[in-house]
């Protein structure tokens, strides 16, 4: 293995990929086989244009070397992202002849260290940012941030393809006629939905054995009434005999907050939650399917179907109760084939057990069987520039997104190198990893540096076959209901308008709801009483935002 890590790492192009805009991904009927390779042939609707692969390497001159700082959350403290015996990281590193300063957030403490940084002007030579409209714009507008130059879009086609599909660049640029940041989309390549609906793709994993053990019915989705004759029947029975450590929902603020108050109410997301009614501008967290929400989440409390310290829980450590310590009858988690496979792996490793005979995974609807998510974009996080970067090091970093936009890019960063990871059989992607391990797993640099370099995973895990074609065809499944359940507006478009909306006034906004609604929740008072109570400490904040809206945006 060694000697073929040494070899030249060079990518060949693995496969075509079929270009249409505007249509979902589509099924299909393609055996999957178990075993230590998985063979599966790779299907894609790709949204867009065709890539243009990378100018080749002799054509750049990339003598001077390069320390690059990067800034993100989710950084392994333990990972060496320039180890020489990463294969990932040298193929990266030596091509384009530089080394990482890696820089760790603390994602509770993101917005506000990032925030410290652009204005000490101070930022890394990247940084990953939470994006929030009034802050972006207050940084153009004091020159704390990368201008890019114009034009950039002729020089690195892969990116500006993928920033058609993100969004969020596109409509900055019409207000600001300049390009400040790059967002990283979702998809692009793969789109599970129709364009400009993108449903969260955060879902609920039930234990599987322990509904059929108490009589329930297993689904793709439950209303939140169902759900919860879930947790109760599994409080009382507790089939699967965990004695006074059961909690039928293992559920943290943030948690309980997604499961209750926004399955019944759309605009309640801390990044949306301002929406029109015809000619009104309204705040979701006034809705009355809101107070809906929150009764029932006070209601779960009352019955002792929550962990009864709920609000203690840090980190991950109410998903633990699902898949290491086991006493835990469901959890709010990500989605997606990965995942699935991730959890299948954490409860066989943790538990003994097996994922496909023990764990469902679902989402819930309100009572109505309306399927709410926020409005959101096809994008997490964007990718900024310290404003003094030297416009040469920025080329060569535009350079590698580019590369890594590519089709070939995707590949190399999802499915490792061929020969070694993955080979062609038959026209047809086979991956030579052990079953259940992906690029990611084997490349530790992979997380999330490459992993998130500009596209993130979402796109490419659709048709990834390191994992179970029955676990990428259930995302799919998954990504389609939740749009069709969502079509009477519960699972709205963003509205750009709204979104890029930025004043004074809409500057002073910060919530933190879930913590808000967790205190009304482990109060005793009336639940009504106490929401319209913190309705109104906002109300001198809120009026005159909704006031601004009405006012400008027609």
């Amino acid at each position: 293995m060694k000697k073929l890590l040494k070899k030249s790492l060079a990518l060949s192009l693995a496969m075509v990929m079929v270009l249409s805009l505007g249509a979902c991904t589509k099924d299909k009927e393609e055996p999957s086989n178990g075993g230590g390779s998985t063979e599966t042939k790779v299907e894609t609707n790709v949204g867009g244009e065709e890539t243009t692969p990378a100018p080749a390497e002799e054509e750049k001159d990339y003598s001077e070397h390069y320390t690059y700082s990067y800034a993100s959350i989710q950084i392994t403290e333990s990972t060496d992202y320039n180890s020489p015996d990463d294969a990932m990281t040298q193929y990266w590193e030596q091509k384009y002849n530089f080394d990482w300063d890696i820089i760790s957030i603390s994602q509770d403490k993101w917005d506000s260290t990032v925030n410290t940084w652009a204005y000490a002007e101070d930022l890394p030579d990247v940084t990953i940012f939470d994006y929030k409209h009034p802050q972006m714009m207050d940084w153009v507008d004091q020159g704390l941030v990368f201008k890019f130059p114009k034009g950039w879009q002729e020089r690195w086609p892969n990116v500006a393809r993928v920033q058609e599909y993100g969004g969020l660049q596109l409509a900055f640029e019409d207000i600001t006629g300049d390009t400040y940041f790059l967002a990283r989309p979702n998809y692009a390549n793969n789109l599970p939905c129709t364009p400009g609906i993108n449903p969260t793709n955060m879902m609920v994993y039930i234990r599987k054995d322990w509904a059929e053990a108490v009589g329930i019915e297993i689904k793709d989705y439950y209303t939140i009434d169902e759900i919860m004759e879930y947790a109760r029947r599994v409080k009382e029975q507790d089939p699967g005999h965990v004695g006074k450590d059961l909690i039928p929902m293992g559920l943290s603020s943030g948690n309980c907050y997604n499961v209750f108050v926004s399955t019944c109410s759309t605009y309640t997301s801390n990044n949306y939650y301002l929406y029109r009614d015809g000619s009104e501008f309204k705040w979701g967290l006034a809705d009355e399917e809101t107070l809906e929400g929150l009764k029932l989440w006070r209601q779960a409390f009352d019955e002792g179907l929550l962990n009864k310290e709920f609000y203690s829980y840090s980190g991950s450590e109410d998903v633990e109760d699902f898949y290491v310590r086991g006493v835990s009858g469901l959890m709010w988690y990500q989605g997606g084939a990965r995942y699935q496979q991730d959890v299948a792996n954490r409860m066989k490793d943790n538990l003994g057990l097996n994922y496909d005979d023990v764990v469902k995974q679902i989402f819930i609807t309100a009572n109505d069987g309306t399927y709410h998510s926020a409005p959101r974009g096809n994008f997490w996080g964007v990718i900024m520039f310290n404003p003094d970067i030297p416009i040469e090091k920025w080329e060569r970093y535009m350079d590698m997104l580019d590369e890594s936009c590519s089709e070939e890019g995707q590949v190399l960063i999802r499915m490792g190198f061929e020969g070694v990871d993955w080979e062609m059989k038959d026209g047809e992607m086979v991956s030579l990893l052990e079953e259940g391990k992906d690029a990611r797993s084997k490349y530790p640099s992979i997380y999330p540096v490459y992993h998130q370099l500009c596209m993130l995973s979402d796109d490419f895990v659709l048709i990834n076959p390191n994992y179970p074609k029955e676990y990428r065809d259930l995302t799919i499944k998954m990504y389609k209901l939740k749009e069709e359940l969502g079509k009477n507006g519960g699972c709205p478009p963003i509205d750009y308008d709204i979104y890029l909306y930025s004043s004074d006034a809409t500057a002073a906004l910060s919530f933190e709801y879930d913590k808000d609604f967790a205190n009304i929740v482990v109060n005793k008072g009336d639940v009504e009483t106490e929401w319209k109570a913190w309705l109104d400490s906002w109300a001198y904040l809120m009026d005159p935002v909704l006031a601004e809206l009405k006012a400008n945006i027609k």
